[in-house]
């Protein structure tokens, strides 16, 4: 299979299918340190890079799939469907129990393909603009066993999380959980929290109130998380 992991020598092509895809050009926002980790890899046929797919380990638990993109010129010849088994196979080799992936939910191809791969839907979550604005530390809301959280646009089991890297805030009765300038509603209340600044916080789709709408990211407004058990 024509699949191979990207260098830094192989930006230029990813920047400029990014470009063109028709998503949100978050790739070229970061620039050539998104090939930093060595976790995209290529989709190359006959000296032509038509596609590729990020995939990372994540703690060393279950692999995260991210910024699958095929060159529009090369479209319905299957290169999504081959970069996705590819990861599949690689989670296997690597021993992780599950892949998981995150799409908004008006995007219908990337839908049926993750459909098409066996993922099934966990949960599905509004991104909001801003930070909580913090009223204390926060109590340890620790969600239950299993829930996942997203931890920078990408979700982990709870359980996968090392307590380490687990900070709360609070943020008048509601709890949050941060990661680097990304917040996750563990523990809900009333009234609604107050969002400022940078940062991204997500809240589960069942948590959120009309109150809370007005700091949706336009672009990105919601999204699910699908997953498919590895094995």
């Amino acid at each position: 299979m024509p699949i191979r992991s990207a260098g830094l020598d192989d930006w230029e092509s990813v920047s400029y299918i990014s470009r063109i895809a028709g998503y949100d050009d978050y790739i070229n926002e970061m620039g050539v340190s998104y090939l930093g980790n060595r976790d995209v890899y290529l989709y190359e046929s006959e000296g032509v890079i038509k596609g590729f797919i990020k995939i990372e380990n994540v703690f060393g638990k279950s692999q995260w799939l991210s910024g699958l993109r095929v060159h529009p010129d090369y479209r319905r010849s299957g290169i999504a469907l081959d970069l996705t088994d590819f990861a599949l196979r690689k989670a296997e080799e690597d021993k992780l129990h599950i892949s998981r992936l995150l799409i908004e939910e008006r995007n219908a191809p990337s839908l049926n393909l993750a459909a098409k791969c066996g993922f099934t839907k966990r949960d599905c979550y509004y991104f909001l603009n801003g930070s909580p604005v913090p009223t204390g530390i926060g109590s340890n809301c620790m969600p239950e066993a299993g829930t996942i959280v997203d931890i920078g646009w990408k979700f982990a089991e709870i359980d996968e999380i090392p307590r380490s890297l687990v900070v709360f805030i609070a943020s008048g009765e509601w709890v949050f959980m941060k990661f680097g300038d990304h917040y996750h509603a563990a523990c809900t209340g009333t009234p609604d929290f107050s969002l400022t600044g940078k940062g991204e916080t997500c809240v589960i789709r069942k948590h959120m109130t009309p109150g809370l709408m007005k700091y949706v990211i336009p672009e990105f407004p919601s999204a699910c998380v699908f997953e498919k058990r590895i094995g």
